[in-house]
């Protein structure tokens, strides 16, 4: 944009942009007219836009809400829960070196411990693949409660996830054996308002009334 400056004999001078900061001389009077750089628009002062809240798929949309803070997860146990086929099965998997010593401590030909190592090497196999089903099952479900809500996942391929709000949480039930008691486990089942029955049901989680304490709590 081109600069006009006034000489003093009043002639107005125009002058292309690069000549700004430069000496220029008026055609009417010969004078040196000194040509000033062009004034610059003052911007508008705006104040930054406010930062973006991270993502986070049980975050509160509510402008300072609390951190959906994880307070329980476990999964189920496999001995705690079930001592004595765990035993059963743990045996069945080692019976074919029972046996194979009871058969060399008896000689080869005594027919019933002969027997017996056939039928060890034949369920040992079985209970391997029931134990890893079991224990697999186990690894797969999650029970996991924040202080918003609490959900059971299930699956590792493929997943089923079962959600209920602490806020609509109408009953917790905690059912435990004997046995259980004595080993600290036992099942713990949620239901809530919107619901007749029950929405969340999970058998063998490890501290099932420390689950009830956390709920209760939340629920105030």
């Amino acid at each position: 944009m081109p600069i006009q400056v006034a000489c003093r004999c009043g002639k107005t001078i125009t002058a292309p942009d690069e000549y700004a900061g430069r000496k220029g001389k008026c055609k009417a009077c010969g004078e040196a007219v000194a040509i000033p750089a062009p004034a610059r628009r003052a911007e508008p002062d705006f104040p930054p836009p406010p930062p973006k809240p991270a993502a986070d798929d049980f975050s509160d949309p509510l402008p300072g809400a609390p951190a959906d803070e994880t307070l329980y997860s476990a999964s189920p146990s496999m001995f705690r829960n079930r001592p004595v086929q765990f035993i059963l099965g743990a045996g069945l998997i080692v019976s074919p070196v029972v046996m194979l010593l009871v058969l060399l401590a008896k000689g080869t030909e005594n027919t019933a411990a002969f027997g017996y190592f056939i039928l060890s090497l034949v369920a040992s196999p079985l209970a391997m693949l029931a134990f890893l089903k079991w224990w697999l099952d186990c690894r797969a479900t999650r029970l996991v409660i924040t202080r918003k809500r609490i959900s059971l996942k299930r699956g590792i391929l493929s997943r089923r996830l079962n959600e209920v709000r602490v806020a609509d949480i109408r009953n917790v039930r905690v059912d435990q054996t004997a046995l259980q008691r004595l080993f600290g486990v036992g099942s713990v089942g949620v239901s809530s308002s919107g619901q007749g029955d029950v929405e969340i049901e999970v058998h063998g989680i490890p501290t099932p009334q420390r689950v009830r304490e956390i709920l209760d709590d939340l629920r105030g």
